[in-house]
């Protein structure tokens, strides 16, 4: 005899009753998971700061974002502390903020210490003469380095007349020598440069 054993009726419906048990599972898993990552990115937008932040530097107001005008990129330089404290005393710092565009001839801070500390002194301790020394460094328009060897003087918002020299050793801007390619910001270039231009 030939045992032939034959399959339950009931497994059929054991399996249908258990296929919609599982895609209700999946269905609530995977709710579970949407609503886990809009949270998610929710938290982040949340805690991403506004295009607008902005923060002080020496009382004045600089965008901590995506604003690249010159006085915020200078600002973030640490080699450019006297000439950003000159402008901020003598309020020039504003035409910095506008649309330009200028370029900016920026002594760094070893420029402003070949001065000595008594010249310092009378320079930061007049407003009018600090507004004249900031202007000697701005020029109205963009200046580009490609440009600078075809160009024979540039006059500064303060009147001043700078004449540009082709050297062995390098550009110069009266005395002050090039020492940087253009940096460049939204609303113009700067130039550094190794001494300040009083006169």
């Amino acid at each position: 005899m030939i045992n032939i054993k034959r399959p339950d009726p009931n497994i059929n419906k054991k399996v249908i009753l258990v296929t919609p048990n599982l895609f209700n599972i999946a269905l609530i898993l995977f709710g579970v998971l949407i609503v886990g990552f809009t949270g998610y990115i929710l938290v982040k937008v949340a805690s991403k700061p506004a295009n607008n932040t902005t923060g002080s530097v020496a009382g004045v107001q600089v965008s901590r974002v995506e604003d690249t005008n010159l006085l915020n990129t200078l600002s973030k330089n640490s080699n450019y502390k006297y000439f950003f404290d000159a402008l901020t005393k003598s309020g020039e710092y504003v035409k910095l903020q506008d649309d330009g565009p200028y370029t900016v001839l920026i002594p760094d801070d070893n420029a402003f210490r070949k001065l000595g500390e008594a010249e310092l002194a009378s320079l930061f301790n007049n407003t009018a003469k600090l507004r004249t020394f900031v202007g000697n460094h701005i020029v109205e328009g963009t200046l580009r380095k490609l440009d600078i060897n075809k160009v024979e003087w540039i006059r500064t918002i303060s009147g001043k007349l700078i004449t540009i020299e082709q050297t062995e050793m390098g550009t110069y801007f009266d005395k002050a020598k090039l020492m940087s390619s253009e940096i460049e910001a939204s609303n113009g270039v700067l130039f550094e440069v190794d001494s300040v231009l009083l006169y």
